[in-house]
């Protein structure tokens, strides 16, 4: 055990070093309708000598980085924020989520570093006709237990229950707008189909073998046409692309809800709230 804490301990240590604690606390307030033109620009946090290091052992380094954590999400086990959520959701919502609390979130670049997709439960799967789907029956009893978000992260492609999904300090709530119903059968289809692929340590969006987050949703969901952006050679996407559609309403996504936690406990918080929260974390 002891080379492997000493690499968790190195890999805590270089990427505080060259990111330098690239996002902060979206607390402190600015000016009212702040400007979110720098939105999502600065995605080069680290040197690039560093990303060339680190690429060739990105997996064992992704890996060491998620086993990181110093405190569970402020959202974490609040069942009225579960229960508040839960009255929205929709399936195909698409869930923006931070926690402070963990390596990997404060090593990228951005506001929300991470999106996971609410599937639904037995009852809206039948309803959406696809409980009887070949790609969802084999899930069934999975669904049944709770597992009702789809999620991909260092384990790969899989489902997942409330209790990992929400492990958070922010949750931002995002529908796309526009689907017919025949577009949505076919898009859940596609979610369970993903389960069981490979995550990617590269974050490269022009690798068809493996995915990352806001990759898997923009794969499925090719409508909510998140842009491509250039960051070490390589495309990437960003979630906040997302939550800037969003904060701006703009089409075909909408704002649905959004949840901040902190130590003293949670709220909910409004559209305009999300644009400033944006803006400080990019502006600064």
């Amino acid at each position: 055990m002891a080379p492997y804490r000493l690499l968790k301990r190195l890999c805590l240590l270089a990427v505080f070093a060259v990111t330098g604690c690239a996002t902060t606390d979206p607390s402190p307030q600015i000016a009212s309708a702040p400007s979110l033109d720098a939105c999502c620009e600065r995605v080069e946090t680290a040197p690039p000598l560093f990303v060339r290091i680190i690429d060739p052992v990105a997996p064992m380094f992704g890996r060491a980085v998620a086993l990181v954590v110093w405190r569970k999400g402020y959202l974490h086990g609040e069942r009225n924020v579960h229960d508040a959520l839960f009255d929205e959701l929709q399936p195909l919502d698409i869930l923006l989520v931070s926690n402070k609390g963990r390596l990997s979130n404060v090593s990228l670049p951005g506001y929300f570093i991470h999106a996971a997709v609410y599937l639904g439960n037995e009852e809206e799967l039948k309803r959406a006709g696809v409980w009887n789907a070949p790609e969802v029956a084999a899930y069934r009893e999975a669904i049944r237990s709770g597992q009702r978000f789809i999620e991909a992260d260092n384990r790969g492609v899989h489902l997942s229950p409330p209790r990992v999904t929400l492990n958070a300090d922010r949750v931002l709530v995002v529908r796309p707008r526009g689907l017919s119903t025949k577009r949505k059968r076919e898009a859940l289809a596609d979610f369970f189909d993903a389960v069981g692929g490979r995550f990617d340590f590269h974050f490269d969006a022009e690798t068809p073998d493996c995915l990352f987050c806001i990759e898997l949703v923009q794969k499925v969901i090719p409508e909510i046409a998140l842009p491509l952006r250039e960051a070490y050679g390589r495309k990437v996407i960003v979630p906040d692309d997302l939550a800037r559609n969003v904060a701006q309403g703009r089409p075909p996504v909408s704002f649905v809800t959004y949840v901040r936690g902190d130590q003293n406990g949670w709220q909910r918080a409004s559209r305009e709230d999300l644009r400033r929260d944006l803006a400080n974390n990019w502006n600064h």
